[in-house]
């Protein structure tokens, strides 16, 4: 299990079953070893998108911010 960043909303996953097979050959041991991709919902990749730019507006405001106060 993997924990996830707090920037990153938790509605970019759905539910899996604990019995659901996520994605064809996909398993830890198997031929596809990331099956955790197939757990994201049909617009996850605009979430984590956002979440990505924000962290990247954050970072660039604080840059912009030590180099006022210098």
């Amino acid at each position: 299990m993997f924990s996830v960043p707090l920037f990153i909303p938790l509605t970019a996953f759905r539910k899996v079953d604990k019995n659901e097979t996520l994605g064809p050959k996909a398993g830890k041991y198997a031929t596809y070893k990331n099956p955790e991709i197939f757990a994201y919902h049909r617009y996850s990749y605009y979430d984590l998108k956002k979440a990505a730019n924000d962290v990247k507006l954050c970072t660039m405001e604080s840059k912009l911010n030590k180099k006022e106060n210098n």
